[in-house]
């Protein structure tokens, strides 16, 4: 089976097929944890999402398509209440999506 390599949204993905595709997403983010408005500490976390996708029209220059896959997600760096507090460090779920691809040489052109 040939694989096409793409880059949407800052992810890898790689085309199947005219309809099917799989995507997989990774990034990290820093966010700080609140109790009553006050701060009590900070949590980064590295969520990694794969999906696969199905593309309704793969041949128009608007392509609307749906995703369903799974999700890990590491939480790293806990400093939540001074040390006394921690998370579960590894979590597991499902993530759907809905978007659309544009293809702009298409419409411009």
């Amino acid at each position: 089976m040939a694989m096409t390599w793409r880059k949407p949204h800052g992810c890898e993905g790689a085309d199947l097929s005219d309809h099917w595709a799989i995507d997989l997403g990774v990034g990290t983010t820093k966010h700080d944890v609140l109790f009553n408005s006050a701060n009590v500490g900070s949590i980064k976390l590295l969520p990694v999402n794969l999906l696969l996708q199905y593309h309704f029209a793969p041949d128009a220059g608007f392509r609307p398509y749906i995703g369903a896959g799974g999700n890990y997600t590491r939480f790293y760096e806990v400093n939540v209440l001074g040390g006394l507090g921690d998370v579960d460090r590894d979590r597991f779920g499902p993530v759907a999506q809905a978007g659309f691809d544009i293809r702009w040489a298409r419409l411009c052109c």
